[in-house]
């Protein structure tokens, strides 16, 4: 019997995210409901085991949900006894995972009117879609930057395994991915390490297939140069894509010719025709005279959302061509150009005009909207022109479908951190901060996943939009270990810094180097802006100024005055420009007592408040932003292993430490966020985020440990660690079983 099998039949509870079964159709489908009884089991039963989080679980919006919930095993009795066919607990959170799975996977031939995109592998890549990954992860302190800090997540290894880890906690939460997998090209084989011989076959459920199905098979899951192979590739991934977005996220997927049209079928099929956004052009290089044929200057950025109707368009901040204003804390600006004489021709309408050119109602209108405070009137000459308040937070456009951003512009970003020529077609910086931020505009707190990292372009251009515009979006990157070449100038780069020669080294080193790059542009920035509160003539002022600022702030505030100073420090530290108010720029221009005087002969206080917007509303926010990155590496999971000759069940074991055992636990259950740092209970044992407590090594914590935690929480255990002891059969009616 397995440890599994032992902690079910002794009533624990346990947590584990099943292998789905794999149908061909829906014929098949409905035969396995059949087969097992799934369609008489009790509804109202299955309501008590979602323990309230499945209401009105008959409506299709809410059924993915649902499983979901299902899947992360939150309610109280929902794990027991998996597994038991027999059992109507079991039979109700089957059949609502395999309805949601095969729901969303349903091959094309069941469309009614037969049309859509077939190819070799299709069934198997559904497959593997529904396959339960064999990784787990392993924290890499080494490799993380600001580990106990940072949101930003980089899982090291195949994607496919990192998407399907991931799908725990974060179904349905991420806002915006980015793609830019490998191209179909002339290449011989995947670095990705899918498989398809006899024994996956097995595996997936796949029977009867001859030779010449397990040539053709194998042929399309090891070469790029087939479509199918290529095909094969990328559908369980897009499946699994599809599944962590948001309702009103967005995929963006780059794509060059060789597979657009493919690419576009199949994605037709993954997110749904009626979810395409938008295939853009995307403009990347210029000149190219010794083309056979036609000069390619452009990629292509296939755009799907995942509910059309849920999806608000995609949004660029409008040009602003008039002054800047506040109104109750928002910034505004004056549109002087809206109202014309006559549509679509040039010539403002001036007020004392509106009657002569749009009649007495429209005047009447006007004059409602300057009461409202939504129009002003602005003096010029004789006459008036009638101000519109535009709020600059909420005032966008939408996208044009071709995007101009040269590659040349992606070798330049690199050579800024002294990384040039490790990639030949590294992605420019500003297109993905331009996607990110049509994506993110209302959402600043959004999740952005790009699992094929590559450089880390991704990563790089999330921190710099956040540093430009406040926003404290968060970045996953997942990248394969792929090997590098020896005659390539990226396996020199690794070797002179001391890293593996893998593609995943550069990401991290790149994400490294741009965040202390930002840094350090901050640091610059706040010297800048320091220096400007100070006039030429007072210059050793301001260097005595700024010496005092690095080495100590504190020196500039007397003893009695240290409430000033840690509420200056603080303003210092999370936004410089805190520190002079626009609307009160006379009365806040620092310590009375030092910094008024240092201060008063800076200028005209509206030269400074202008001063200060042109330099950007936001420059200065970057000190307290998140440029860090946890890095996980996959390393294959305990699996359990038969002696052929003595028949005994045995446990591989990975041996890695224990903080991982936790946030591998932490990813699985899915209720706590896996960038959070799990408090230290008792070290090597016991770590809790909030009142959910995490234990691995249970044999060794006692009685008291676990009636304490089961008093204050929630208690998960690692059961790869777990054995059954008197201690812990003690509590089996408090305590989830974590596999």
């Amino acid at each position: 019997m397995n440890p599994k099998e032992q902690f079910i039949n002794a009533g624990f509870n346990t947590i584990e995210t099943p292998e789905m079964p794999y149908f061909n159709s829906l014929r098949d489908l409905q035969d396995y409901i059949r087969n097992n009884n799934l369609d008489n089991f009790d509804n109202n039963q299955d309501k008590n085991i979602d323990n309230n989080q499945g209401k009105n679980q008959g409506n299709p919006e809410n059924l993915e949900n649902r499983g979901k919930n299902i899947d992360n095993n939150q309610g109280k009795n929902r794990g027991k006894n998996q597994g038991n066919p027999e059992n109507l607990e079991n039979r109700g959170k089957n059949l609502a995972e395999i309805l949601v799975k095969t729901i969303l996977t349903l091959p094309i031939d069941e469309k009614i009117n037969g049309y859509g995109l077939n190819f070799v592998g299709r069934n198997v890549a559904r497959a593997k879609y529904a396959q339960k990954t064999e990784k787990e992860l392993s924290l890499n302190t080494k490799l993380s930057k600001d580990i106990d800090t940072t949101q930003n997540l980089v899982l090291k290894g195949d994607n496919l395994d990192s998407l399907k880890i991931l799908k725990s906690h974060y179904n349905g939460k991420i806002k915006c991915i980015y793609i830019d997998p490998p191209y179909n090209t002339t290449s011989d084989e995947f670095i990705y390490p899918d498989k398809f011989n006899k024994e996956e076959a097995e595996v997936l459920g796949l029977a009867n297939l001859n030779d010449n199905d397990m040539e053709r098979m194998e042929f399309s899951f090891k070469s790029k140069k087939s479509h199918n192979g290529w095909l094969s590739f990328m559908y369980p991934r897009l499946l699994l894509a599809r599944d962590l977005l948001t309702k009103d996220g967005v995929i963006f997927i780059s794509i060059d010719d060789n597979e657009q049209a493919n690419l576009k079928l199949l994605c037709d099929e993954v997110f749904g025709e009626e979810n395409f956004v938008a295939d853009f052009i995307v403009v990347r290089s210029e000149g190219g005279g010794l083309a056979k044929q036609a000069v390619i200057g452009h990629d292509y950025l296939l755009t799907y959302c995942k509910n059309i109707s849920d999806f608000k368009p995609l949004a660029k901040p409008k040009e602003i061509r008039g002054k800047i204003i506040q109104i109750n804390n928002e910034d505004y600006w004056i549109e002087t150009d809206w109202l014309r004489e006559e549509f679509g021709r040039y010539g403002t309408c001036f007020y004392e005009d509106i009657i002569k050119w749009h009649g007495q109602a429209k005047k009447d209108d006007i004059d409602l909207g300057l009461q409202n405070g939504i129009y002003t009137l602005i003096k010029k000459d004789e006459k008036s022109i009638v101000g519109r308040y535009r709020k600059i937070s909420e005032d966008t456009s939408k996208f044009y479908t071709i995007l101009k951003h040269l590659n040349k512009k992606g070798t330049e970003n690199l050579k800024i951190i002294g990384m040039s020529d490790l990639f030949d077609f590294s992605k420019p910086i500003n297109l993905l901060k331009e996607i990110v931020l049509g994506a993110t505009i209302k959402d600043k707190n959004a999740i952005i996943l790009d699992f094929f990292a590559g450089s880390g372009t991704t990563g790089d251009a999330v921190m710099r939009l956040n540093e430009e515009d406040g926003g404290n979006r968060k970045f996953i990157l997942c990248q394969i270990d792929e090997p590098i070449k020896k005659d390539k100038p990226a396996y020199k780069f690794c070797i002179d810094n001391n890293l593996p020669p893998v593609i995943s080294s550069i990401t991290i080193e790149r994400l490294r180097r741009a965040g202390e790059h930002l840094y350090q542009d901050f640091n610059k920035k706040l010297q800048d802006n320091t220096q400007d509160l100070f006039p030429e003539k007072n210059q050793s002022i301001y260097q005595d100024f700024n010496k005092k600022l690095q080495d100590n702030t504190q020196d500039l505030f007397p003893e009695k005055n240290q409430s000033i100073y840690q509420d200056f420090n603080k303003k210092l530290q999370d936004n410089t420009q805190d520190l002079f108010p626009e609307k009160n720029l006379e009365e806040n221009q620092g310590n009375p007592e030092n910094l008024e005087n240092h201060g008063k002969n800076s200028g005209n206080p509206e030269n400074l408040e202008n001063r200060g917007k042109n330099r950007g509303k936001n420059r200065g926010k970057n000190r307290g932003k998140d440029i860090g990155f946890k890095v996980f590496d996959s390393v294959d999971a305990p699996q359990l292993k038969i002696d052929e000759t003595t028949q005994q069940i045995s446990i591989t074991e990975n041996q890695i430490d224990a903080i991982s055992r936790i946030y591998n636990m932490i990813f699985s259950v899915g209720i706590d966020e896996p960038t959070q740092i799990p408090e230290m209970v008792v070290e090597n044992c016991i770590y809790k985020i909030g009142t959910n407590y995490y234990f691995t090594n249970s044999e060794q914590i006692n009685s008291d440990d676990f009636s304490n935690a089961i008093k204050n929480g929630s208690v998960f255990i690692d059961g790869w660690t777990a054995s059954l002891n008197g201690t812990l059969q003690n509590f089996k009616e408090d305590v989830k079983i974590v596999f």
